[in-house]
C-alpha cells in the first residue's frame, strides 16, 4: 500500500474512535505515527504523545520529513510529549484513576484553547512494568474506551508484537473497534462490546464471548460459502471480466472471463488486485489513474474509470472499469464489484482520430488562406485564424452561421449558382471549384476574394470546405505594377524628347546671353532678349521635369535628416502659402536619416505642397507625417520588390477636394491634369514620381472626393549620421586669362554657341566634332591644353572614354563633361578624382563660367 493510501485509511479516524496499533518493525511505527500525528495537527487538534520506549527526539525525527513547523507547534503547545511517569506511574504502581483525571484536564484545556479535539497516542509498554496484569490491562482499555466514546478525543494505543506475548495481543485486539496491523487500518470484526463483559475475570469472559461469536460465525460462513458458490456460478456466465475486491484490496472472486484473461485460477485467490490486473507485486502509485476502490470508498457510489492493465504476457491493454460498492448490513462498504471492458482498439482509434484532427487544426490555423468548413446545411463548423483576420469574425461569432454571411449581397446569386452546381454534380466528391467574387467583412467593407469550394461525404452527410484568398493586396500589386510599367514606357519617350530639346535650348540661351552682354543693345532689343532667356529657362524647367519623371535627371545624393529638412520646407511654405492653410508636422522622433539629393527632394515636397494648395481653395489642413518601417527578410513588404531594412515613410496629406476615382490611376502620367487649361502643365506629380523612383523609393496615393488626398512615400533609411543642408550661393560670372580649352561636341549648333560663349569669357577655344578628332588634336597639334570640355555621350569615343585616353599622355589634364543623362558609376569614379566636373544641359553662360573657373583654379 502506498503512503498516500495509508494516509487516506488513517484519515477515517474521528473524535470518539478508539483504536489499537500492533506493529512488528520500527519503520511501521514511523509510518503510522507520523501520519497519525500530522493528521491531528492539520485538523487543528491538540496532540498528546505519552512516551515510554521511544524518546521525544525520535518521534520529532519522524516529523522531520513533513512540511510541519515542529518548533512552532511545540512552543504553541499544540504538540505535547510526556512520559508515563509524569502521568500516572508512581513508585512502580499504575494509578488509572489519576490517568483518566489527567486526560480529562487535558481534553478540557484543549477545547478551551480552541482546538477541535484531543488526539492521544500511548506507548503501552508501560503496562509491562509494575503490577498490571492482563485483566487489569483489559480493565484499563475498557475504561479508556468509555472515556473516548462520545468525547472530543481520539486514542491510539501502541502495542509492539515483540514486547507483548501472543496470548495477550488477541485479547487487546478484541477490546478495540479499530485495529491497525502493520500499516493497514481496518474495522475490527473480532471486537467484543464492553457491555458484553461482566465484572469478574474480564479476560476469560472476553475469550468466552469471542468463542461464542466464533461458533455463530462458523454457521454464517457455511451459509456464506453456499452464497459464494451461487455468486460464482452467476458471474461465470458473464462475458466481461468481473472482480470482487474487499477493502484490503484482496480479490475474493473473479469470473471465468477474468481468469482466462489474467491467467489466474480460483485456487490462487486471494490475491491483491494489483497482482491480478497489473501483473506486479507492489501497490499502484495512484499517480496516473485513481484507484476505483478509493473512489468508491470516498463517494459511496458507483464510479467509472479508465485504466491500463497488464496481461501476464506483458501486453498493455486499456480497460474501462465500472466499480460498484458492496454494502454490509451496517451500511458500511465491504468491497467493490469491478466489471471491465477492453477498449484498447477503440482508444487507439480515438487517439489516431484526435491526433489527425490536431494535425489538421495545427495546419489549418497557420495556413495563409482562410479555411472554412461547413455542414450539409452550409452552416460554418470550422474557422481558422486567417479567416478570423480576413473577415473580422471570432469563432464564437461565426460558428453555426451560414456561409452566405461572408458574401457581398450583390454577389449572392453568383455564389449560390456555384454551390448549386456542386450540389447537383453526380460526383460524391468535388475538389477545388474556383471562382472570384466580392466578399464582405464584419464591418461591412467589401473586398475581392478567390473562393475554392470542395465537397465530400461522410456517412451519407455532405460537408464543404472553402479556401478563401483575399485578393486585395494582389490586385493592388498588379495595379501598381501596371502603373509603373506604363509610366516607365512614357518615361522612356519623355527622356528622349528632353535630351533633344535640351540640345536645341543650348544655342538659344547662350546666343541670347551673348547678345545681352553687348554694350550697344537697344532697350527694346534687351527686353526682347531677356524675354527669350526667361522663356528658355522655363523650357529648361519643363525638360528637367521630363527627365525627373523618366528618372534620367542627374542627382547628387548626400546624407541628411529628413525631419530638419521638412521643417525648413514647412517654414518656407508658411511664408508663401495662403494664411487659411494650416500646416503641421506629425512625428514621434526627430532622427530620420536618408541619402538623397536635397535639391531634388525639395522639389518633391514643394510640388506636393503646391498640389495640396490647389486642392484647398477655401483653406484647410496640409500635414506631413514622418515614421520608420522595418522590413524583415521573411516579411511581406508594402511593395513586392522592397528590400529588407529600415525605411523612412513620409505621408503628405490635405483635407481638400480629393481626386475622382477615374482620374486617380493617371495622376502620375506626364501632362495629365484636372486643372483648367493654362493653369497647370501636368508635369508636377510626374516629376515627383520620377524623383522618388530615382532615389530607389516608392510612392502611392489615396484619395476620396470631398475627403482629401494622402501621398505616401517610402525612402531607404541611412545608417550614416545626417548632415545639415544649405543651398550654395551663386557667384558672379568670372572671365578667363587666355587659357586653352578644347571643346568636343557632336551637335554643331551647340558647339558653335558654346565656342562663342567661351571666347567671350576670354578663353582660347579649339573645337572638335567627336572624340577621335579631339584625340588627334591633342596627340599631334596642340602642345598645350588647359581644359577639355566634352559632351559625355557621343558616337564612337564618348566623354569618359576620351578622358581615360588623353590621361595616358596628359596625366594632369582636366575635363568638364556636359550631359543631359544621369551620371553612371564610371563617371562618378572620375568625379571623385577632382579632375573632372560636369554641367547639365541646357548650359547657360553663368554656369559655364563658374564651372570652368573652379576647375582651372583648383589644385
Amino acid at each position: 500500500m502506498s503512503e498516500k493510501t495509508e494516509l487516506r485509511f488513517l484519515s477515517k479516524l474521528k473524535p470518539g474512535d478508539h483504536s489499537c496499533f500492533i506493529f512488528k518493525h520500527e519503520e511501521e511505527h514511523r509510518i503510522v505515527l507520523s501520519r497519525f500525528i500530522r493528521l491531528g495537527l492539520e485538523r487543528n487538534e491538540k496532540v498528546l504523545y505519552i512516551l515510554n520506549e521511544h524518546t521525544e527526539e525520535t518521534i520529532l525525527s519522524y516529523l522531520g520529513t513533513t512540511k510541519l513547523t515542529v518548533k512552532k507547534l511545540l512552543s504553541a503547545g499544540q504538540l505535547t510529549f510526556i512520559t508515563h511517569d509524569d502521568g500516572y506511574f508512581r513508585n512502580g504502581e499504575n494509578n488509572l484513576k489519576k490517568l483518566f483525571g489527567f486526560l480529562q484536564v487535558e481534553r478540557k484545556q484543549a477545547l478551551k484553547e480552541g482546538y477541535q479535539a484531543l488526539r492521544i497516542t500511548i506507548e503501552m509498554t508501560w503496562a509491562l512494568k509494575g503490577s498490571l496484569d492482563l485483566e487489569r490491562l483489559l480493565e484499563y482499555e475498557i475504561e479508556l474506551h468509555k472515556f473516548i466514546t462520545d468525547s472530543k478525543c481520539i486514542a491510539l494505543c501502541q502495542y509492539s508484537s515483540h514486547d507483548f506475548d501472543l496470548g495477550s495481543l488477541p485479547v487487546v485486539q478484541h477490546s478495540h473497534p479499530f485495529a491497525i496491523l502493520n500499516t493497514e487500518i481496518k474495522d475490527n470484526h473480532s471486537f467484543v462490546s464492553h457491555a458484553d463483559l461482566a465484572v469478574g475475570n474480564l479476560a476469560t469472559q472476553a475469550i468466552d464471548c469471542w468463542t461464542r461469536n466464533l461458533a455463530d460465525r462458523q454457521q454464517a460462513e457455511e451459509e456464506l460459502d453456499r452464497a459464494h458458490k451461487l455468486a460464482q456460478t452467476l458471474i461465470d456466465g458473464v462475458n466481461s471480466p468481473i472482480l470482487i475486491i474487499d477493502t484490503d484490496r484482496h480479490v475474493r472472486m473473479m469470473n471465468r472471463t477474468a481468469r482466462d484473461q489474467y491467467s489466474r485460477e480460483l485456487g490462487t485467490l486471494p490475491l491483491f488486485c494489483y497482482q491480478v490486473s497489473h501483473n506486479q507485486d507492489t501497490p499502484c502509485d495512484g499517480v496516473e489513474h485513481t484507484c476505483p476502490l478509493e473512489q468508491v470508498l470516498e463517494s459511496r457510489c458507483r464510479v467509472s474509470v479508465t485504466h491500463e492493465h497488464f496481461y501476464p504476457t506483458g501486453e498493455k491493454r486499456v480497460v474501462e472499469i465500472v466499480a460498484s460498492p458492496l454494502f454490509g448490513s451496517d451500511k458500511s462498504i465491504k468491497g467493490i464489484v469491478e466489471t471491465m471492458w477492453d477498449i484498447t482498439d477503440q482508444t487507439r482509434a480515438k487517439e489516431a482520430y484526435l491526433d489527425s484532427e490536431k494535425r489538421f487544426r495545427d495546419f489549418a490555423m497557420v495556413a495563409a488562406d482562410a479555411i472554412v468548413l461547413a455542414d450539409s446545411e452550409l452552416k460554418i463548423i470550422f474557422w481558422n485564424r486567417t479567416a478570423q483576420n480576413i473577415f473580422g469574425f471570432s469563432e464564437e461569432e461565426i460558428l453555426g452561421k451560414p456561409l452566405t454571411n461572408l458574401i457581398d449581397e450583390s454577389q449572392l446569386k453568383i455564389y449560390t449558382d456555384n454551390i448549386n452546381q456542386i450540389q447537383m454534380s453526380s460526383d460524391q466528391e468535388v475538389f477545388g471549384k474556383m471562382f472570384e467574387l466580392n466578399s464582405s467583412r464584419k464591418d461591412g467593407s467589401v473586398f475581392p476574394a478567390e473562393h475554392s469550394i470542395s465537397s465530400w461525404q461522410v456517412d451519407h452527410e455532405v460537408f464543404y470546405c472553402a479556401l478563401i484568398r483575399d485578393l486585395s493586396e494582389m490586385q493592388e500589386i498588379q495595379r501598381r505594377a501596371l502603373l509603373q510599367d506604363r509610366l516607365a514606357a512614357v518615361g522612356q519617350l519623355a527622356a528622349g524628347i528632353a535630351h533633344d530639346f535640351n540640345n536645341i535650348m543650348v544655342p538659344i540661351i547662350l546666343y541670347s546671353e551673348l547678345m545681352l552682354d553687348e554694350s550697344d543693345v537697344k532697350t527694346d532689343s534687351r527686353r526682347r532678349l531677356e524675354k527669350i532667356i526667361q522663356q528658355a529657362q522655363r523650357a529648361k524647367s519643363l525638360t528637367q521635369q521630363f527627365l525627373d519623371f523618366s528618372r534620367k535627371g542627374i542627382i547628387e545624393k548626400q546624407d541628411l535628416n529628413l525631419h530638419e529638412f521638412i521643417m525648413d520646407i514647412i517654414e518656407l511654405l508658411e511664408r508663401t502659402l495662403p494664411e487659411n492653410i494650416n500646416i503641421n508636422l506629425k512625428c514621434k522622433s526627430d532622427d530620420f536619416s536618408v541619402t538623397v539629393d536635397p535639391n531634388r527632394m525639395q522639389q518633391v515636397f514643394l510640388n506636393l505642397a503646391l498640389n495640396a494648395r490647389d486642392a484647398l481653395p477655401d483653406g484647410g489642413e496640409l500635414w506631413f507625417e514622418l515614421s520608420q518601417l522595418r522590413v524583415e527578410p521573411d516579411e511581406y513588404p508594402p511593395y513586392r520588390d522592397m528590400s529588407p531594412g529600415i525605411w523612412v515613410r513620409v505621408r503628405v496629406g490635405d483635407s481638400g477636394v480629393g481626386i475622382s476615382p477615374e482620374a486617380l490611376p493617371h495622376i502620375f502620367e506626364p501632362f495629365f491634369t484636372t486643372k483648367p487649361t493654362g493653369e497647370g502643365t501636368g508635369l508636377g506629380l510626374s516629376q515627383v514620381y520620377g524623383l522618388v523612383k530615382k532615389h530607389n523609393g516608392y510612392i502611392d496615393v489615396e484619395s476620396a472626393l470631398g475627403e482629401g488626398t494622402i501621398f505616401t512615400i517610402y525612402l531607404p533609411g541611412s545608417g550614416t549620421p545626417a548632415k545639415s543642408f544649405k543651398m550654395p550661393d551663386l557667384e558672379e560670372k568670372i572671365k578667363g586669362r587666355g587659357e586653352v580649352i578644347l571643346l568636343v561636341e557632336d551637335d554643331s549648333a551647340v558647339r558653335d554657341a558654346m565656342s562663342e560663349a567661351l571666347a567671350s569669357l576670354n578663353y582660347s577655344v579649339v573645337v572638335a566634332s567627336n572624340g577621335q578628332e579631339a584625340q588627334e588634336l591633342v596627340d599631334q597639334k596642340l602642345k598645350k591644353v588647359d581644359l577639355v570640355i566634352s559632351d559625355m555621350v557621343m558616337p564612337g569615343l564618348g566623354g569618359p572614354a576620351l578622358f581615360r585616353v588623353l590621361r595616358e599622355t596628359r596625366p594632369d589634364l582636366k575635363m568638364v563633361m556636359i550631359t543631359g543623362y544621369p551620371l553612371g558609376e564610371g563617371t562618378r569614379e572620375l568625379l571623385d578624382r577632382r579632375q573632372v566636373s560636369w554641367i547639365q544641359k541646357p548650359v547657360d553662360a553663368n554656369t559655364l563660367a563658374q564651372t570652368v573657373h573652379m576647375l582651372l583654379a583648383g589644385d
